[in-house]
């Protein structure tokens, strides 16, 4: 059975809705509507069921789409390659993800000594030492000003980029089923690591971090991390969600995670089904191009 992603979540909807985007919802998943120059668009639906690709959701799919709509993009929640039949359904493999197509999960039903046990030595060791240096770990919407600026500063660094502020703002939302949460890291009274991590269904997700330059030898985000971890336990979800791995394009990044042992899952991919060929290949020149 597959797992629902927080991105197929109500929650996740309103989300995309506060960024102005118009979502859909048919026959349980959901679908946004990306925006493009020239009044066009297409249809996304983010970590879906594969039953997106069958024959019955096709159908219902053609009676939704609408005229701007150029395509139809699939990201699958599925564990395992895509079935050689999308192509016959008309789907193409895209050469890029959107979420991660590869992450580090662990098995939360493991016992503390267990997750501490399949760790790197390196990993427990700073761990210890965080707490010995008496790194504090703290959480709420209170530190979002902090996640920003520790946020920018990161992405300065490592080169990434980023969405504006009120984007981050606007994904720290708690109802009963779904908690995004700020999550910090505290040395001489100073926040100096911080996460976004997102609680839904069976999966902790530790979806966006950020770390100061200062007082990197105290070990702050690994002592985060374990924390954020036995949090999940506590709360009883079954796994934790490192949300992308790749030691080719980040090395140093990717290297922290492994270290807390889990295992390596990889995604089927991103799949286009194309209703407008002629636009379809203008929107991917204008991609390449811009």
């Amino acid at each position: 059975m597959e797992k629902k992603s927080f991105l197929q979540s109500k929650e996740w909807a309103s989300f995309q809705e506060s960024l102005g985007r118009r979502i859909f919802w048919l026959d349980g998943i959901l679908l946004v509507e990306m925006p493009l120059r020239l009044g066009k668009s297409y249809l996304f639906a983010p970590r879906c069921a594969g039953k997106v690709f069958e024959p019955e959701f096709l159908r219902q799919l053609g009676e939704l789409k609408e005229a701007k709509h150029i395509f139809f993009r699939a990201e699958p929640n599925l564990l395992k390659p895509a079935d050689r039949e999308l192509a016959e359904a008309g789907f193409r493999k895209l050469n890029f993800d959107l979420q991660p197509s590869r992450t580090i999960v662990l098995d939360l039903s493991k016992s503390e000594e267990a997750l501490l046990t399949a760790m790197h030595p390196k990993t427990r060791y700073n761990i210890r030492l965080a707490e010995k240096h008496g790194v504090k770990i703290k959480k709420g919407e209170e530190y979002f000003d902090d996640f920003w600026r520790l946020l920018q500063a990161t992405a300065r660094r490592d080169r990434l980029k980023l969405f504006p502020k009120e984007h981050y703002r606007k994904q720290l939302i708690t109802t009963d089923d779904f908690h995004s949460e700020i999550w910090v890291a505290e040395y001489e009274k100073e926040i100096i690591a911080a996460n976004l991590v997102n609680f839904y269904g069976e999966t902790v997700i530790y979806l966006h971090g950020a770390s100061s330059d200062k007082y990197r030898n105290v070990m702050a985000p690994q002592l985060l991390q374990w924390e954020q971890i036995k949090e999940g336990q506590a709360r009883q979800f079954k796994n934790y969600d490192f949300w992308g791995f790749d030691e080719a394009r980040w090395p140093g990044v990717s290297r922290f995670k492994k270290g807390f042992g889990g295992q390596v899952a990889e995604y089927a991919g991103v799949f286009d089904l194309v209703w407008q060929p002629g636009w379809y290949f203008l929107y991917n020149l204008a991609r390449r191009v811009l």
